[in-house]
């Protein structure tokens, strides 16, 4: 062996070293596209061993719809002599898929002829489908800012169609009776199974075990790659997934889609999760934006009735007795009118702007500058702010007239705690304002409706924070068989003498020279006493002097008391 045969041999040797450590996958193709060599970082990527790879063409690796671009591209490859940044969609082993970017030069022979490829690959599938899932909630909160509800959850559900590459779809909302309606189908549900019917209610107590069932019950997402079982009539499901739409940790809805070519996994039920965390805040203000009207077309309706049926009597008492009851009518039009247009210019507005920038700022619509962020938090956190505001008023609406609807539930004192707290701490440790919090000590469970019961401890916490500006605030719970007793004391500004009568006055507002103009609607110990009560319990100023603090406390029983009628 002379000595350049024995330079090219330790050039070889080296170059297999290089290329069988390496961190990347690489490979190597002739000139047809069939795999000469792979190193063990490729194997491991995709789950094939040395033979099962060894001499099958390229494409056999790649995703179906992959394969022509791989046809196309190759030629081009040979003849430039190099290829960077070329994205495909590889298949692994076990059926999933994974995105990889290939930089690649040729090597040719002595004579110039070609001889084989060169390539290494750098793992992007987390990148893309982070774009992937930023491009699909973009377009959604498109449709959603530009059509109405029905063309939105079409167009909605037409793109999630698209972007999992789904045959078949359906969008659906869970009803005020805890029932399952699904209104929007796609993919030629209709004509495959000959429903009639524009929407399909499946009552709760008729859900069974199916996978879409399950999901609603549990909100979990779900997915699954065999056929399922389904009626007689219906378009085959070869393969399916199920994601639940959630508000605030509440199911409300559905999104399913079936028949994938390729099969669901988890990067497809992440994607669907991310647009179903997107369109809930959404389809919340449209579910109860649509409650609200069909309750005022009823309340209308029903007041038409009496109407009618008072007309007579009215006209054989006085004048005056008539235009008393017109007077009464104008004013509960005016009230129902006002409720409605609150409900709907600004509820509806304000959740799809705290929905929408929370989505941008966990950063799934792309990138932004820190003083994006900065300005995107203060419409944020004014949005919540105003939703707070004309939550207080609708509360105090509902309250007076009898239509609070309380959903009760089994939960620890100890976690309604933390969750009232937690959004206090870093503002009060900005402000050197001491946070001390006494839980149960053991653990205290309630049957009430949890949601209320935060807010009304939201609230005194909330006011507290407000006012102190020095000193500490102590969250003390006593908990029984009875019930819990929470006391929320202050070293803040205190009230005067002549103001403790008042302070749970609607619309009345405390002045301090330490705070000074007060802010929000005076609605808020109003509204908390009242809620108390509901429940079952009450809210109560213990003591509050000027300089010293304050000190409330609220009492919620064990058990919330017969709630038929509220």
């Amino acid at each position: 062996m002379d000595e350049r045969e024995s330079r090219a041999l330790d050039a070889s040797v080296e170059f297999r070293l290089l290329y069988e450590n390496a961190p990347l996958p690489y490979q190597s193709l002739d000139s047809d596209g069939n795999i000469i060599a792979v190193n063990p970082a490729w194997l491991e990527g995709l789950g094939y061993s040395a033979e099962e790879a060894i001499g099958r063409w390229f494409g056999d690796f790649l995703a179906e719809d992959q394969v022509p671009k791989f046809r196309e591209r190759f030629p081009h490859f040979k003849e430039a002599g190099e290829t960077h940044g070329a994205d495909f969609a590889m298949r692994r082993k076990d059926g999933a898929h994974v995105r990889w970017m290939a930089n690649g030069r040729i090597a040719h022979n002595d004579d110039g002829s070609f001889r084989q490829t060169h390539c290494i690959f750098v793992d992007v599938t987390c990148e893309r489908a982070a774009e992937e899932r930023a491009a699909v909630i973009n377009r959604i909160a498109r449709i959603f800012m530009k059509g109405t509800d029905a063309e939105a959850h079409s167009a909605v559900l037409k793109e999630i169609l698209e972007a999992t590459g789904s045959e078949i779809g359906a969008l659906g909302h869970i009803d005020r009776d805890g029932n399952s309606i699904v209104p929007t189908f796609a993919g030629d549900v209709w004509d495959g199974c000959g429903v009639a019917a524009k929407s399909i209610v499946y009552l709760r107590d008729e859900w069974g075990a199916a996978t879409w069932a399950e999901c609603l019950r549990d909100g979990l997402s779900r997915f699954s790659n065999e056929p399922a079982r389904v009626p007689d009539g219906h378009i085959p499901v070869k393969c399916h997934a199920v994601v639940a739409i959630k508000d605030h940790g509440e199911v409300i809805g559905q999104i399913s889609v079936a028949n994938r070519p390729d099969g669901y996994d988890e990067q497809v039920v992440a994607l669907l999760e991310s647009i179903a965390e997107s369109v809930g805040p959404v389809l919340r203000a449209q579910l109860e934006r649509g409650w609200r009207e069909r309750d005022l077309e009823e309340a209308v309706r029903e007041l038409e009735q009496v109407k009618g049926s008072l007309e007579h009597i009215i006209e054989e008492r006085t004048s005056d007795l008539r235009g008393s009851i017109d007077e009464l009518v104008q004013a509960l039009h005016a009230k129902d009118e006002f409720l409605a247009s609150m409900s709907h210019e600004l509820r509806t507005p304000l959740n799809s702007i705290i929905g929408f920038s929370g989505v941008m700022l966990k950063g799934l619509t792309g990138e932004l500058s820190e003083e994006q962020l900065r300005q995107l938090d203060m419409v944020n956190r004014a949005g919540v702010h105003l939703l707070a505001i004309v939550d207080d008023m609708l509360d105090l609406s509902k309250i007076e007239t009898g239509h609070m609807r309380l959903v009760p539930e089994e939960f620890d004192i100890n976690v309604l705690i933390q969750d009232a707290v937690e959004p206090f701490r870093a503002s009060l440790d900005e402000k050197g304002v001491k946070l001390t919090v006494h839980e149960c000590a053991a653990p205290a469970v309630v049957f009430t409706d949890r949601g209320r019961a935060g807010q009304i401890l939201y609230n005194l916490l909330s006011n507290a924070a407000k006012f102190t500006t020095a000193g500490g605030i102590d969250i003390d719970a006593e908990c029984s068989e009875d019930g819990v007793v929470f006391r929320i004391a202050d070293s803040g500004a205190g009230i005067a003498a002549n103001q403790q009568n008042a302070i749970f006055e609607r619309y009345y507002q405390i002045r301090t020279p330490e705070v000074g103009k007060p802010t929000g609607t005076g609605l808020g110990l109003s509204v908390s006493r009242l809620l108390a009560q509901v429940l079952g319990g009450d809210l109560v100023l213990v003591h509050s002097e000027p300089g010293i603090g304050s000190l409330f406390e609220l009492r919620i029983p064990a058990q919330l008391p017969d709630s038929e009628g509220i």
